[in-house]
């Protein structure tokens, strides 16, 4: 089926199955490396898996730290929040990793109810609630702010997609 809609220009837009759309080969593969492996992958060994709490929920996080970086060296650290409902081990690595190699250590975790972390009492696991999530980042940054391996006068957050809002709500409902 072709529709034409009238505040475009003139060449047809079809619509098919899915199934027969996917068969094609991509005429514009952009946003494939020519070589599959130069995909990005993430290190499993370059993480720690670490627990920390948010409103009396367990939460799990990863942490990541600058390579060669001492056990006790005081680094500018990040907390860093994904996509809606991701989990810690989604998109997050690739940034951790590439932040973790310029010096951050780099906190990423499941918000309560989603992947390892512990749902709320009498909560569904998947369950969003945008003022919970808010909790659970500012928790994730008092963390941070708790560890002694972490300069607590450089911590920050990065938020990657709907993430990337939720920090400045968070700043908000915290005064800070």
């Amino acid at each position: 089926m072709s529709v034409l809609l009238p505040s475009m220009t003139a060449a047809p837009i079809t619509i098919r199955p899915t199934a027969e759309l996917v068969a094609e080969p991509l005429s514009d593969p952009h946003y494939l490396p020519p070589d599959p492996r130069d995909l990005l992958r993430a290190d499993p060994n370059r993480r720690t898996a670490v627990r920390f709490a948010s409103d009396g929920i367990a939460l799990a996080g990863h942490l990541y730290r600058p390579p060669g970086a001492d056990p006790t060296e005081r680094t500018p650290a990040l907390a860093m929040f994904g996509p809606v409902s991701s989990v810690k081990e989604q998109t997050l690595p690739h940034y951790a990793e590439r932040l973790a190699n310029h010096g951050y250590t780099v906190l990423t975790f499941d918000s309560r109810g989603f992947g390892e972390s512990d749902a709320a009492p009498g909560r569904p696991r998947w369950h969003y609630d945008p003022n919970e999530i808010i909790q659970d980042y500012g928790n994730a940054v008092s963390h941070l702010l708790t560890r002694a391996d972490v300069d607590p006068d450089r911590v920050g957050v990065v938020g990657v997609c709907m993430g990337a809002a939720t920090p400045s709500r968070s700043a908000r409902a915290t005064g800070a």
